[in-house]
């Protein structure tokens, strides 16, 4: 197994693996009630953030892959956030909303995205320090449980503590006990939208689609994701693995 820098040729493996864990994902299925009417549009939509995390990383982003036989098996996608990305949020673009219309992707709801949203930043707000973000984390299926995901997240902690850097992610709940694993501890939960938030013309609208049961079932029968937080040393027990150390420092980037 071979841990790497990811190249923009390997879009189409990493979309190819996001896929089956987005179906199951709270915060994508919450904010995409309609996906069973329209499930080209939720893989499409889905394929958003992948693409542009991958294209489109920014001077502070880094994204990783392992791969077995060639394979792409698991991709991470790490970032130095600026102070600016943790205390205010810039106005949305044009092409970006486009992206969000409820014409070129029916699964979607608009108005539980921009719930969500709104709920995410506040959580995201409660960092005020230098650090590193693990915004993404993804394995294939068929190649869970071994220890990739812990792989990815070693790499970015020990690179991390080099610099002095506390690491942050939000952990959904099937992730939650790796990250424990590792040291992270939760400094916050995700809120999330009422029900009673929703525009009513909009409420009206999923509960004539979807019926009034299901609906107010998917406001509130959700795992909230917890925001935690890692502060470690390079001298720590988790980095005391000779073959793990050595996948570890074969990617050393100068500029993570």
């Amino acid at each position: 197994m071979t841990l790497r820098p990811a190249t923009p040729a390997d879009l189409p493996p990493i979309l190819l693996l996001t896929a089956p864990a987005l179906e199951n994902y709270t915060l994508a299925t919450f904010t995409h009630p309609f996906r069973h009417l329209h499930p080209a549009s939720f893989t499409a939509h889905a394929s958003l953030s992948p693409t542009k995390k991958l294209l489109h990383p920014g001077t502070n982003g880094y994204n990783l892959v392992t791969t077995k036989d060639g394979i792409i098996t698991s991709w991470a996608f790490w970032r130095h956030p600026q102070p600016t990305d943790n205390t205010t949020k810039e106005p949305q673009k044009e092409d970006e909303k486009e992206e969000e219309s409820p014409l070129l992707y029916p699964s979607l709801s608009p108005a539980r995205l921009s719930l969500t949203t709104s709920h995410t930043t506040l959580t995201k707000s409660t960092i005020k320090e230098p650090h590193t973000y693990l915004s993404a984390l993804f394995v294939h299926p068929s190649h869970k449980r071994n220890h990739l995901g812990s792989l990815q997240t070693l790499w970015g902690l020990f690179h991390s503590a080099k610099k002095n850097l506390p690491v942050y992610l939000l952990a959904s709940a099937e992730g939650e006990l790796l990250y424990r694993s590792l040291g992270f501890k939760v400094i916050a939960e995700q809120s999330f939208p009422s029900i009673h938030e929703m525009p009513e013309e909009d409420l009206r609208r999923e509960i004539e689609i979807l019926g009034k049961e299901v609906v107010e079932s998917q406001f509130s029968d959700l795992a909230k994701p917890k925001l935690m937080r890692w502060e470690g040393t390079v001298d720590d027990e988790i980095f005391q693995d000779p073959e793990v150390m050595a996948k570890i420092l074969s990617v050393s980037p100068s500029d993570f």
